[in-house]
């Protein structure tokens, strides 16, 4: 479902639910516009309950200036407009104060985006505007002016976020994707310096590598009752893996096994909050069902249930702490957690390039004592039985990087060695 199919109004009250739902917002903070095709933009009026919005709360601005609504625009619409001037191009434009991202505008710096080819893809270089009084020209000036040079996302010191895109769900991506690269990166640093992503493993054609799959052929099937309930389950815990924080809306893919020789797998694109069993993707023997785009790591999928006919489910997905230890490019040592032994026995971290160009490699390790593997500045994939019990296992392997860096940080209060 594309937030693009509905009335700007529609789209900006669905988008702050969004929004407020994952706390990246306060009841009155934040706000989000949408510029049609007449000129006139769409946004959240001033001191509206966030958690209640509705889209007959929204207002209009028109081009020449009148208003429509039962309420006053936000007062950050000159900021809005000022970024529609600057840049032409963009279609809505997201401000909020999401705590992570608010950390490092008090430090007066942006996230490095290169820790995470997602936020990079996305965002690119985070600008930085300088601290103004909220609301002046001078801030006004200086956001624009970032967004008018080709930023897409400026973090404001000592405020909070702008994000923009074409579309509403191209600004909700970036905001969500760098909010929780943020969030990941001050957890990184609890456990060393991060490394970023070369400039070779972030050039245009790495990234993008995962898609430069040959077109898979159409064809056409029957759905059995085995695929109809798959279909039910997955959307089942991918809602689960969201609530969970283990996905991210535009990050992660989940596939079953229907067959010795299909599966079905998230598509390309997908807004996993709104994933439909109808959405899901059946994949046998390297062709797609009719009309279908799967996901971008179909590859790696395929290679594991190609290679392992024991293994009924696969998850790839970028949890924050799990995440945080890949961008560090440390091992989750799942010794130090004898609990975790029997779910997941080791865990081996490959190269980032192996996710996108050399899948084989990762795949080979697969095995009963080694049932997930971490990826370098992505996270992890995790192969059961079943999705419950690959889901288990994502579960466990998240937990027990949680817990693992807040046991280093209160060594590191009693030891100041302790983090190296």
């Amino acid at each position: 479902m594309k937030l693009e199919s509905f009335h700007p109004r529609d789209r900006i009250a669905m988008l702050m639910s969004r929004i407020y739902g994952h706390r990246l917002t306060t009841t009155f903070g934040g706000n989000v516009s949408v510029l049609d095709e007449s000129g006139d933009i769409w946004i959240t009026p001033a001191r509206v309950d966030k958690g209640s919005l509705t889209p007959r709360d929204i207002v209009r601005v028109r081009a020449d200036g009148t208003v429509d609504g039962r309420y006053a625009p936000s007062s950050e619409y000159p900021l809005h407009r000022a970024i529609y001037d600057a840049r032409p191009d963009l279609g809505c434009v997201l401000h909020a104060h999401p705590t992570s991202l608010v950390a490092f505008a008090l430090a007066g710096r942006a996230p490095d985006s290169r820790l995470l080819a997602e936020t990079w893809r996305r965002n690119g270089v985070v600008q930085v505007s300088p601290w103004a009084e909220s609301g002046s020209d001078e801030q006004r000036e200086s956001v624009a002016g970032k967004f008018g040079d080709g930023a897409w996302s400026v973090v404001m010191a000592r405020h909070g976020m702008v994000c923009a895109g074409k579309t509403a769900d191209d600004a909700f991506a970036r905001f969500d994707t760098l909010e929780f690269a943020a969030r990941a990166e001050l957890r990184a640093r609890l456990l060393g310096d991060p490394i970023p992503l070369s400039p070779a493993e972030l050039a245009h054609e790495r990234v993008r590598a995962a898609a430069a799959i040959a077109p898979l052929r159409r064809i056409p099937h029957t759905e059995s009752l085995q695929e109809i309930e798959a279909r039910e389950v997955i959307c089942e815990f991918m809602e689960r893996g969201l609530r969970h924080r283990l996905f991210m809306p535009s990050v992660g893919t989940v596939s079953a096994r229907i067959s010795p020789d299909a599966f079905l797998i998230t598509p390309h694109p997908c807004d996993r909050p709104s994933l439909r069993p109808s959405d899901l993707v059946l994949v046998r023997e390297g062709k797609a069902e009719e009309g279908r785009a799967p996901s971008r790591m179909t590859h790696l999928h395929e290679a594991i249930y190609l290679s392992h006919p024991g293994v009924g489910a696969v998850i790839n997905a970028s949890p924050l702490n799990t995440l945080a230890f890949s961008m560090c490019r440390r091992r989750i040592d799942i010794a130090a957690l004898p609990e975790l032994r029997r779910p997941l026995p080791e865990v081996p971290m490959v190269p980032f390039d192996t996710l996108y160009l050399h899948p084989e490699k990762a795949v080979a390790g697969l095995d009963d004592e080694h049932p997930a593997f971490t990826i370098c500045n992505n996270g992890a994939v995790v192969a059961g039985r079943d999705l419950f019990e690959a889901y288990d296992r994502l579960e466990s392997l998240e937990n027990a990087a949680d817990a693992l860096i807040g046991s280093i940080a209160l060594a590191h209060g009693f030891n100041e060695g302790a983090l190296r």
